[in-house]
């Protein structure tokens, strides 16, 4: 009886596979951590729109946690991301042009109510609009833009809003 040399035998193959499996291991877990660990107040919008969602993709984050949720079509995920590690006061745009301190609805997780210190939804057309004064910045998310306005203080934010009415308000007026 003829062994035909060109078959792997049994013992090769399973050398393969562990590698394989090993190899595997090693790389998955990194690329996973390096697409949440991305994540950050500046690509916020770019993040949410790159998710595969149907109507809406929203990052809650709780009061007592350091990090965020992320809902997709109100299920929520399991991997979370790190975006704040200090207090953060979100605010939202009054027609007066006014800031008024967001209030965000709790939300039930395991049977017991948490607290919503931010939430930030988005569809595929538009985003909310939200600012949030976090650390020694201002942050204005528009609901037409993808990246946020990044100010020093709410005064700039607000002298910015001004000078914007007023720029539309000219051209309207040249019309």
């Amino acid at each position: 009886m003829q062994i035909d040399k060109r078959a792997f035998t049994l013992i090769e193959l399973i050398i393969v596979v562990a590698i394989i499996s090993i190899s595997y291991s090693l790389v998955v877990p990194n690329i996973k951590n390096s697409t949440t660990d991305s994540v950050n107040l500046s690509n916020l919008k770019e993040y949410l729109l790159s998710l595969n969602f149907d109507k809406r993709a929203s990052i809650v984050c709780f009061e007592d946690d350091k990090e965020c949720s992320i809902y997709l079509d109100n299920r929520v995920l399991k991997h979370k991301i790190s975006l704040f590690h200090d207090k953060i006061y979100a605010y939202k745009i009054a027609p007066n042009d006014e800031l008024i301190t967001q209030e965000f609805s709790d939300i039930i997780v395991d049977g017991f109510s948490k607290r919503v210190d931010f939430r930030f939804d988005i569809d595929r057309v538009m985003s909310s609009e939200v600012a949030i004064e976090y650390k020694d910045s201002f942050i204005y998310y528009s609901p037409f833009s993808i990246s946020p306005l990044v100010f020093g203080s709410v005064s700039e934010f607000s002298s910015y809003n001004y000078s914007k009415k007023e720029l539309a308000k000219e051209a309207f007026d040249a019309l």
